[in-house]
């Protein structure tokens, strides 16, 4: 478990360094072009689960995870199609999440630049 939030706080970490050293744009766009590149992915990998009888990106269930059990249970804890649409709106709220906290660095980053 905590491997899993090291791993994925470092990901989170490289992308906020980059961003607050100015070599990543924010793009609202980008949000909705990476959800509809996730949706058009997930359809392959959901049948490559089931053909072998894996969960490499938790599609099939929630392997423990806390955030994906909440899921689980309040899309009525079958899996399925209500799961899977379950984790695209948990995956719509952290990016819009991700990209409020990307755009309070943009407005700091603004007022810290014109008082100087």
């Amino acid at each position: 478990m905590i491997h899993q939030f090291l791993m994925h706080a470092a990901i989170v970490a490289y992308i906020l360094a980059r961003y607050t050293a100015g070599e990543i744009r924010m793009n609202y766009t980008g949000i909705w072009q990476a959800l509809g590149t996730i949706a058009v992915l997930i359809v392959p990998i959901y049948f490559i689960d089931k053909a072998f009888e894996e969960n490499f990106v938790f599609l099939i269930g929630h392997a423990g995870n806390p955030a994906l059990k909440l899921v689980w249970d309040l899309s009525g804890g079958k899996g399925g199609i209500s799961y899977i649409i379950g984790l695209g709106v948990l995956v719509l709220i952290t990016m819009h999440v991700t990209y409020a906290v990307l755009l309070g660095i943009q407005m700091i980053r603004r007022r810290f630049n014109s008082a100087a």
